[in-house]
C-alpha cells in the first residue's frame, strides 16, 4: 500500500492541500487499489464493493483512514480491473416516479 506522508495528510486535514482527491478515494497501484477516506469522527471503516467484499481500513492519521485490496489488473491510462466475480458495474439509475 502505497503511504502518504503525513505532513500532505495534515495539510488535507486543515484544508490546505490543493488537491484532496490525489490522497483520498482509491488509488491502483501494480494488482492492487489502496483507499483512502477522511471520516475523523469514525471509529471504525469498511470499504464494500458492490460485491460485498469488505475491506477494512485503518486509522493512518488525524482522521484519515486506509486499506488495500489486492488481486486487480491495472493497466497504463485505464481503471483497475477487477478479477471477474468481484466487480459488477454501476447501473444507470432510474427514472423516478411520483
Amino acid at each position: 500500500m502505497k503511504r502518504v506522508p503525513i505532513s500532505e495528510i495534515d495539510q488535507l486535514t486543515r484544508g490546505e492541500y490543493g488537491q484532496p482527491h490525489a490522497i483520498l478515494g482509491p488509488h491502483p497501484e501494480g494488482d492492487e487499489v489502496t483507499f483512502r477516506v477522511y471520516k475523523p469522527l469514525a471509529r471504525r471503516v469498511t470499504v464494500v464493493t458492490s460485491e460485498g467484499a469488505r475491506v477494512p481500513l485503518e486509522h493512518e492519521h488525524d482522521g484519515v483512514w486506509s486499506g488495500a485490496m489486492g488481486g486487480f489488473e491495472t493497466g497504463a491510462g485505464r481503471p483497475p480491473q477487477p478479477p471477474e466475480g468481484r466487480f459488477r458495474p454501476p447501473q444507470p439509475p432510474r427514472a423516478a416516479t411520483w
